[in-house]
């Protein structure tokens, strides 16, 4: 782009700070130790903090920015405010867009002003590159006169000038790291004017194409700094350690600069406090600057003895004090801070920290707040790290920026091994030739991001590691900076992903490298001399977008065994959602006068209608067409390619009538006669992404047509029937092939029981059977709160719920696999040395490598049949780190014929810690004892007897209460009703099918597994048999179902005391892996209690359940489901040996055993499958007066490898061609289930409460109060 002549600064990657201040260590200058004392560094009364409200003007085109805007003299009373640090996209400026990889501006460096593709958000011209203006005055204090004002901008997306009093100062780039300016040549008495000038993207932005929400602005601290004319303008603090690792070295730079015009003497002093209190006092560095220069010079002491070295485990700290005087012994400055003494190397193939291989218990962080955006607090930093230490986290990557320099100073504290990452990211450009990496004219760009991190950061601990960035491509630029940085950085191992196992690295660090192939990297490894190897550290692993999480224990399994395996990231730390409003999923309405039951599972606004997610209107028999029908949507299309089974704009499901996008982009209309499609298609309009045109299928019982603006496009003769279905009807979306989705936006659906003639297709005749206007639904309120992600905000590229792969929700409330993480990650061990005996054998290993056992207490507990039947006081020694030792603990117990065993061990914190109170488990481990065999439950003994009658239809079987129906033609239970209670709103049938989860759709499994979908439900019986079998009835059905040819046999066994014997027999054809098998069915809603013996309390999966314990537990069934940002399957409880389901408020309930050898699963859905596969966000899923309850024999694993292609591993799935043989027991019964109080349970790591500022804003489920149920806690007892 060419302004005035000239290329543009912000469109120039030559071009990236103009008269900016060089990179410093963070600090701030205090008058005195005493002034310093106690304080953090902008409560220096040398620092004056502009946060507050500016005056801003916003636009969509730098064409149309205020020109002269800087000037004292402009007019700025009409600007509304904006407050600072903010997103301007917050504040209604704009909209948050949401991208992995793409680019949201046309592609084409250095620039940024080119037409990018239609459906973009930037692509009307008026919105192609926002620029924000801002405007404040400030008046220096008066003890600032006669010294030096410099202004710094903590971070500002993504390029900005300066101007002060109408004079410009310079211009920056690089968002995440300070711009700092000296203002003092620029400054006046009195009253000053500061103008800066923000654009959304720039140059900077190819190297800032991060995965996260796109926000604009200025979105960190602003504040002025003074100092005198001679200042310590840089100083670095070089605490290391010896080859014993015990003894510590000590080296001092100071840089000082003179801007006066006279030369000056100063002399610069370090001292540090250590932990005891003790001194360490350096040299004197004595200095004769010359005027207006820069003079540096370094002190060191070679040892000091017996000094307590940083880790994240021990992280000792010294505080350092800085005095600067003059020559006549005036104290000039005083600057504090702490440091650690530590040392970081590689060394025979692993990583060393302070001489010890240390494993990584990490996870990726972004700067991210629900309410705030990118604008984060301290004491949100500190809730974040807080959280990650109930979690047993001890390490962060900073994804993949600098982040707020309140990160590391809190990391410094709290005791986390960071890896600092550059903020660079130019993933949009690729990795081959295009790459900005092999592009020398972008090694300044680059080289500078890495300096402006460097120099930031060298003084902290906790930074162990140095990454040049993420997803950036590889090739000189990285080769030169590595370079640079080994050469001014030699204590601190060099990491970069993409640079792969290239010598200018120090360590694979790969991304999401499976457990198959990080085992092969150590077997290829061990090929090489020693000297030669690199430990491997995952910079990326454990994808956990949703329900996720799977196979971390595989992971670690492997790490704990592999010498050259040290760990990894997790990605990633926090859900990127933002609070927002939208409506209601009653607020849409059928304005056709029939008054259809609608449901809005989407997103509106008045000018595109339904821009996100989908509609369903509910089925009934107007819907049901016969001979002829129109369908009707003015729509926009986001995708106008191909797509696995098109986009939906109208459909009846699959197998009745559809207006859609084909899976080769063309429009299509179709309608389904008994078994055939019949279809007719056309190219879509040109300008299809980028304006809304009125597309119709009409069908007049002769022909099919396809309008576009009313004009016919295609024709072809048709006589077809259409067949009726019970699907609801989809607008964008297809409630039977539920994995169509559209990408795009509808204002209006319309249906009509009639063929319209083309030129009304854009009237809308009264007769519609429906008639949607998302339009004018949108003008009503926006009265739901709820999490918004990618495409929420209308905005365009997106990649929607991508950004939700967090350990927690954006609130900080703790997903299901946070107690995975938490266990997986714990550093105390116990392993089994002798089970057999009451006193039984354990050994506890201490896995830290720098701390004792003394800060924990250990307890042990014995249950049989889930219960606590013996605990006590475990005598744990204090063992030393990496050391491990065996332990007799006595029990006191005989065992019991026939009951099961389980023996718990936890660890407690002996004393309260910042994120802990006193007594709160930090490890745990439980183990099945071999003493004897569990018996499954047996049917009650009794002389009553059980009888059935038949019809046609069905077999009915009575016993003492309980009267059930079996379906001649499903060979199923379609009733089973306990005197007057009806426990089945529908059958009992068999079930292969999940909701689908982001690893399943990843791996399109949505697609590819399709098969079994309604496999269960449409199953159909060859030979239903019943006979009597003494005092029972038994019932056999031979089962076909429609998934090649597979089938089942199901016997029953009713006996005379309202129990009920299900024993089933699979039979999978050769077809895909089985997302679940068993058996599911609407039960009432009234039953709102679950009680279970087994693996809990939190949902957990046969590849998730190593953070779940073994014991008695109960809940409420909303709570249950946890409810993803982007709902998915969930819920799961494995490990069932029993299972109760009821209500206080009845009698009666239902009581499923596990038979056999052979576990159950369990899960129950407050709502339907189709609910949850549908619904694009939790407020989305219907309120239902029934429960769906999944009884599964075995379900398939999570998975976690990725979330774009992996599927679970292979012994966590379950193959086709395969038998499967279970069994299980229903019983009725008068006991009542024990309703837990509500709250229901403290969702995992969280006592005694949410940490402050993670409130929940969110409605959820809660359940009537009621007696707490026993054993029911959130850690193991």
């Amino acid at each position: 782009t060419l302004l005035h002549g000239q290329q543009a600064d912000w469109e120039n990657q030559a071009v990236f700070r103009i008269n900016k201040e060089a990179p410093r260590s963070t600090s701030m200058p205090f008058p005195s130790k005493e002034a310093a004392n106690g304080k953090l560094r902008l409560e220096s009364p040398w620092c004056k903090l502009l946060n507050g409200n500016w005056k801003f003007h916003h636009t969509g085109n730098p064409t149309t920015r205020p020109q002269g805007f800087e000037a004292v003299t402009f007019d700025d009373s009409a600007w509304k405010e904006i407050p600072v640090p903010a997103n301007w996209q917050l504040h209604g400026y704009g909209a948050p867009l949401y991208t992995n990889i793409t680019y949201p501006f046309a592609k084409n460096p250095p620039f940024v002003m080119g037409e990018p593709p239609q459906h973009f958000t930037n692509f009307p011209v008026d919105n192609r590159n926002q620029v924000g203006s801002y405007r404040t005055k400030f008046t220096l204090p008066t003890e600032w006169k006669g010294r030096r004002t410099a202004i710094v901008f903590g971070g500002v997306d993504s390029a900005f000038y300066l101007w002060l009093n109408g004079k410009k100062v310079g211009y920056s780039e690089d968002s995440r790291t300070p711009a700092e300016f000296d203002l003092t040549s620029y400054l006046q008495e009195g009253e000053n004017l500061l103008a800066i000038e923000v654009y959304q993207y720039s140059d900077a932005s190819y190297l800032e194409d991060q995965d996260m929400f796109r926000l604009s602005g200025i979105f960190r601290d602003v504040y002025l700094w003074s100092s005198a004319a001679v200042d310590l303008r840089d100083f670095w603090i070089k605490a290391g350690l010896t080859d014993d690792y015990k003894t510590g070295t000590l080296e001092f730079i100071a840089d000082v600069s003179n801007k006066s015009d006279a030369e000056a003497k100063v002399s610069v002093l370090l001292e540090l406090t250590a932990p005891d209190n003790s001194k360490i006092s350096l040299p004197n560095i004595d200095l004769t600057i010359a005027a207006n220069k820069t003079a540096q010079q370094t002190v060191k002491v070679d040892r000091i003895e017996n000094v307590k070295p940083w880790s994240a485990e021990l992280p000792h700290l010294y505080a350092y004090e800085i005095t600067v005087k003059d020559a006549a012994g005036n104290v000039i400055a005083v600057l504090t801070g702490k440091t650690g003494f530590r040392r970081n190397e590689i060394k025979n193939g692993q990583f060393l920290h302070n001489g010890q291989p240390i494993l990584i218990k990490g996870v990726n962080r972004h700067d991210h707040h629900h309410l705030t955006g990118h604008y984060v607090k301290r004491d949100d930093i500190k809730a974040d790290l807080l959280q990650m230490k109930r979690a047993n986290i001890n390490a962060v990557r900073t994804a993949h920026y600098p982040n707020d320099p309140a990160l590391v100073e809190l990391c410094d504290e709290l005791g986390f091994y960071v890896v600092a990452e550059a903020n660079i990211e130019s993933h949009g450009m690729g990795y081959d030739a295009a790459s900005l990496a092999k592009d020398p004219s972008w090694y300044e760009a680059h080289l500078d991001r890495m300096k402006n991190l460097l120099e930031r950061d060298k003084n902290h601990p906790c930074i162990v590691l140095w990454s040049m960035g993420n997803e950036a491509g590889d090739g000189e630029n990285f080769v030169k900076m590595s370079q640079w940085i080994k050469q001014r950085d030699p204590s601190r191992p060099v990491h970069y992903e993409r640079a792969q196992r290239a010598e200018h690295v120090d360590l694979f660090a790969p991304m999401y490298a499976s457990v198959t192939e990080s085992e092969k990297y150590c077997r290829d490894e061990e090929k090489k001399p020693i000297s030669q190897q690199r430990p491997l550290i995952q910079c990326e692993y454990n994808h956990t977008m949703g329900n996720s999480s799977g196979n971390l224990i595989d992971y670690w399994n492997l790490m704990r065994k592999e010498r050259l395996l040290q760990g990894g990231f997790i990605w990633d730390w926090k859900d990127q959602g933002i609070l927002s409003s939208k409506h209601k999923m009653t607020d849409c309405e059928d304005r056709s006068g029939k008054k259809l039951t609608v449901r809005m599972l989407g997103l509106m606004d008045a000018k595109e209608g339904l821009y996100a997610g989908g509609t369903t209107v509910e089925h009934c028999e107007a819907l049901n067409m016969g001979g002829s029908l129109t369908l009707i949507a003015e729509a926009r299309l986001n995708n106008t390619g191909g797509s696995i089974g098109g986009q939906p704009l109208i459909a009846k499901g699959d197998t009745s009538y559809s207006l859609k996008i084909s899976d080769t982009g063309k429009l299509e209309f179709f309608i389904y006669d008994n078994g055939k499609w019949h279809s007719i298609s056309a190219d879509l309009p040109a300008n299809a992404a980028s304006q809304f045109h009125t597309y119709a299928g009409i069908y007049d019982g002769q022909t099919l047509r396809l309008v576009i603006d009313k004009q016919v496009v295609a024709t072809t003769p048709c006589t077809a029937k259409i067949t009726p279905n019970t699907m609801d009807l989809g607008i964008a979306i297809d409630t039977e092939e539920t994995a169509r989705k559209l990408n795009g936006a509808i204002r209006r659906a319309i249906v009509y029981g009639r063929a319209l003639s083309p030129d009304l297709t854009t009237a809308a005749p009264e007769d519609a059977i429906v008639l949607l206007d998302f339009t004018k639904d949108a003008e009503k309120p926006k009265a739901q709160k709820f999490f918004a992600y990618g495409g929420d905000f209308n905005d365009r590229p997106t990649d929607r719920s991508f950004c939700c792969n967090g350990l927690v929700q954006p609130n900080l409330r703790p997903a299901p696999h946070f107690e995975e993480v938490k266990t997986i990650y714990q550093e105390i061990h116990t392993t089994t040395v002798d089970m057999t005996k009451p006193d039984l054998q354990i050994k506890v290993y201490n896995e830290s490598f720098f701390r004792s056992l003394d800060y924990v207490t250990a307890s042990w507990k014995l249950l049989k049949n889930g219960l606590p039947v013996g605990q006590g006081e475990l005598a744990l020694p204090n063992l030393a780190p990496q050391a491990s030792q065996t332990i007799t603990v006595a029990t006191n117990h005989t065992p019991e014929e026939g009951a099961e065993y389980f023996f718990r061990v936890r660890y407690d914190h002996a004393e309260p810690t910042a994120w802990y109170d006193k007594g709160q488990p930090v490890a745990w481990n439980e183990f099945p004892l071999p003493w004897t065999t569990r018996q499954p439950a047996k049917t009650r003994e009794s002389k009553e007897l059980a009888s059935f009658s038949a019809n046609g239809q069905e077999i009915i079987v009575k016993s003492r209460r309980v009267t059930a129906v079996i379906s001649k033609k499903t060979g199923v239970l379609s009733s089973i009703r306990d005197l007057d209670f009806e426990w089945l709103r529908s059958p009992l049938s068999l079930n292969f099918w999940r909701p689908t989860t982001n690893n399943d759709e990843g791996a399109k499994l949505d697609h590819n597994l399709k098969v079994w979908q309604y496999a269960g439900a449409r199953a159909t019986a060859s030979s239903v048999k019943a006979v009597k079998d003494g005092n029972d009835v038994l019932v056999t059905a031979e089962i076909n179902i429609p998934a090649g040819k597979s089938s089942a046999t199901i016997i029953y066994r009713f006996t005379g005391t309202d129990q009920c014997i299900v024993k089933t027999l699979f039979r999978a054809d050769q077809l895909p892996t089985i997302p679940r098998i068993g058996f599911s069915a609407h039960v009432s809603s009234r039953n709102g209690s679950l009680e279970w013996y087994g693996k809990g309390p939190h949902e957990n999966y046969n590849d998730r359940q190593t953070g779940s314990w073994t014991t008695l537990h109960s809940g409420y069934v909303p709570n249950m489901f946890f409810r993803y940002l982007d709902p998915q399957e969930s819920g799961q409880r494995t490990g069932i040996r029993w299972a109760k389901l009821g209500s206080p408020d009845s009698p009666k309930a239902l009581r499923i055993d596990a038979q056999g050898a052979d576990l159950l699963e369990i899960s129950c859905y407050p709502c339907s499958v189709q609910d949850v596969t549908l619904a694009a966000h939790p407020s989305s899923l219907a309120q239902r007066d029934f429960f769906t309850l999944n009884i599964d024999h075995k379900h398939s694993g999570l998975g976690g490898t990725d979330s774009w292609g992996a599927t679970a591993l292979p012994h966590y799935q379950l193959p086709s061609k395969k038998e499967y043989e279970w069994s299980l027991l229903l019983s009725f019964d008068e006991v009542p289930v024990i309703m837990p109080k509500a709250p229901i349970r403290r969702l995992p790591g969280l006592t005694p409460g949410l940490p402050p500022g993670a409130g929940n804003p969110l409605p959820s489920a809660t359940a009537p109060s009621a007696p707490k149920a026993t054993d029911n806690n959130t850690t193991p007892q």
